[in-house]
């Protein structure tokens, strides 16, 4: 399984969302969840923020073995970077 993980922020309203979708192995849809948070943060920030979402919610679901989907690289770099040090 894989689940997309992608943040909407709107710095009027000093808010941010998040979304995230499942999907089965050939690509079919399985479900959503969404996640709102006030306040306004850095985009990487955001995105990491998404990715502790996910986690939760997939833990939540008792799902594991599932990859995760992020658009920020300098999220995935930080982690990539604490694995290896």
């Amino acid at each position: 399984m894989k689940c997309n993980v992608d943040p909407a922020m709107f710095e009027e309203q000093r808010c941010f969302g998040i979304g995230m979708c499942i999907w089965n192995s050939r690509g079919h849809f399985i479900k959503a969840a969404t996640c709102w948070h006030e306040g306004s943060s850095l985009p990487q920030e955001v995105e990491a923020i998404g990715l502790r979402d996910a986690i939760s919610w997939l833990g939540r679901l008792d799902l594991s073995k599932v990859f995760i989907e992020l658009d920020c690289k300098l999220v995935i770099d930080s982690i990539v970077d604490r694995k290896t040090n």
